[in-house]
């Protein structure tokens, strides 16, 4: 079996084993498996929100809202999250991506504070209201996580990999035990809600609720 596919069977067993999560494969067009009833004819609705709209293009969480795209969505995969170049695991870090051109530009880098570490004031913020520096997080998690109050049927997937972070996708899919380890690491950060501690935000279960499956954005090798 290829070892994309005995990741995504991984993925989905331990899916199962833990209580069910949707799971989403990122190949090509993004296809679902355990996905939601449409919450409008004509299929899963599925739509990718980039980890990076926060900076330059300053298009926040509210604005899925405020344009009315996200009561036209089912599922949103926030991308990218990344695969630790020696764990093999799901982590959060404050690093920056070098150039794409290189091949180990996104080694160890991740954006934690776009995650959940930046505050929203209230005029940029879905429900109206600024965070506060006592939060469990803020950020773009806890933004979702406002978004998901107001339109109750939306699903919210961490999306792994992308054209910077699929480095590491091999490596991690190569045993069964480094299978295991790569999404039971995932489901504890994402679905569990175990943020690491960092600028004050994180902990135990701080994001809980927040993401409902993971989708895998697997472009290479």
């Amino acid at each position: 079996m290829h070892p994309r596919r005995t990741l995504i069977a991984a993925l989905l067993s331990t899916a199962l084993a833990t209580g069910g999560l949707a799971a989403t494969v990122g190949i090509g067009s993004a296809q679902a498996a355990d996905a939601p009833a449409s919450a409008s004819s004509g299929g899963v609705r599925i739509a990718y929100y980039d980890q990076w709209s926060v900076y330059g293009n300053a298009f926040y969480p509210k604005q899925l809202d405020t344009r009315g795209i996200a009561g036209k969505l089912d599922i949103i995969n926030y991308s990218f999250g990344n695969i630790h170049p020696t764990d093999l695991t799901c982590f959060e870090a404050n690093k920056a991506a070098g150039d794409d051109n290189n091949p180990n530009a996104g080694d160890g880098a991740g954006d934690s504070y776009a995650d959940y570490q930046k505050s929203f004031g209230a005029a940029d913020s879905v429900d109206g209201v600024a965070d506060k520096w006592d939060q469990p997080i803020v950020g773009v998690f806890n933004q979702f996580k406002e978004l998901k109050a107001k339109y109750p049927h939306l699903k919210i997937n961490i999306s792994l990999g992308g054209w910077t972070y699929s480095k590491y996708f091999s490596d991690a899919a190569k045993t069964d035990a480094s299978r295991k380890k790569l999404v039971s690491s995932c489901i504890d950060q994402y679905i569990k809600g175990n943020l690491p501690v960092e600028g004050g935000f994180g902990g135990a279960g701080s994001a809980a609720g927040i993401f409902d499956g993971i989708d895998i954005d697997w472009e290479y090798p």
